[in-house]
């Protein structure tokens, strides 16, 4: 991952924004499951695989809030 595909990113150049959710989804993903697991009766019986992709979606739309500026940090 590198600034210059941050910046096209966040550019709204779509193959690098595929790019770099492609690179990040993983991460997020695996860092939510593992909240998830620590608290386990916060799901409320909900099926974890959507809460995780949830998640990642939140976590993503973060990032890329404000131009990306949390990912260019």
């Amino acid at each position: 991952m590198s600034v210059a595909l941050i910046r096209r990113a966040v550019a709204r150049d779509r193959e690098a924004t595929r790019d770099l959710v492609g690179q990040l989804s993983p991460i997020i993903q695996a860092r939510a499951a593992r909240a998830l697991l620590r608290r386990r009766s916060a799901a409320g019986g909900r099926d974890a695989r959507q809460e995780i992709n949830d998640l990642t979606q939140h976590v993503l739309m973060i990032l890329f809030a404000e131009d990306g500026r949390a990912l260019l940090r």
